[in-house]
């Protein structure tokens, strides 16, 4: 089953969270991103779809939350608590019909454009992880893959309690930020522009064996430094050169690694 979140594609020039998700083997996109693509208000556009909710559920189930509470909570108020409004997540179908709402302002039909090439890009990239699902010398390579994550992942808990002993106030962090360094360095950047919820779901054979090897020079890098009683912050960069080191020699072209503090 895949459940995979897509995020960060270019819009309008900048860099802006991508609406599409492939969730289930579908394709769907939260009424709070719509409503801003299309600049309106989010309240408006989930009243809109109230409205009509008879024909959004001819298209499929309406999931998310319930209309009442949606009306109930004001935007403004949804920020003040340091929340935003909870949304609908729409399927395909369900965002074609919901553009045949909207009044063809400039915004929106940029923003209809936009949606239409994001669905028929996502659809060409759901179909190949299905296929890929579907290899068996890929699923093995995961499933070993995933042996070897879990000896770094044992290397990184024994880290991070030196690192607290040293003094880390933040050494908890280092679960997210050594993975986000492995895959920063080895990974294709088309595949990190969408930030997906478990990158290596959706990875090539080539670039699970990299990260799996990565994961060994980390899990190696992090018991050296210890074992020589280095400073934690220190044993950290340590192994993020012997990984850039690595990702070179592969042919990789590493960018945008930021240090940890």
């Amino acid at each position: 089953m895949l459940h995979v979140s897509l995020k960060n594609i270019k819009l309008d020039g900048k860099m802006e969270k991508n609406i599409v998700m492939i969730e289930k083997e579908d394709l769907l996109a939260g009424t709070w991103d719509l409503a801003k693509g299309f600049k309106i208000d989010h309240r408006a556009l989930t009243k809109l779809i109230v409205k009509y909710k008879d024909d959004f559920e001819e298209l499929g189930k309406l999931t998310g939350l319930l209309a009442p509470e949606i009306q109930k909570v004001s935007l403004e108020n949804s920020q003040k608590m340091g929340r935003r409004p909870q949304e609908y997540r729409l399927n395909e179908p369900q965002c074609v019909f919901l553009t045949t709402l909207l009044t063809n302002s400039l915004e929106v039909r940029k923003f209809k454009l936009h949606l239409t090439k994001e669905f028929f890009k996502q659809r060409k990239l759901l179909n190949k992880l299905v296929v890929q699902r579907q290899n068996e010398e890929w699923r093995q390579k995961r499933i070993s893959g995933k042996t070897d994550r879990r000896i770094e992942t044992d290397s990184i808990k024994e880290f991070i309690e030196y690192a607290t002993e040293q003094g880390s106030k933040n050494a908890k962090l280092y679960y997210m930020n050594i993975s986000k360094m492995e895959n920063k360095l080895l990974l294709p950047l088309e595949l990190l522009k969408n930030n997906f919820e478990n990158v290596r779901d959706i990875c090539t054979s080539l670039d699970l064996n990299m990260l799996q090897m990565a994961d060994l020079v980390v899990s190696r890098s992090l018991h050296d430094g210890m074992k020589k009683e280095m400073y934690y912050k220190d044993i950290y960069q340590h192994a993020r050169d012997q990984v850039e080191a690595f990702a070179c020699v592969m042919g990789r072209q590493p960018f945008g690694i930021t240090k940890v503090a």
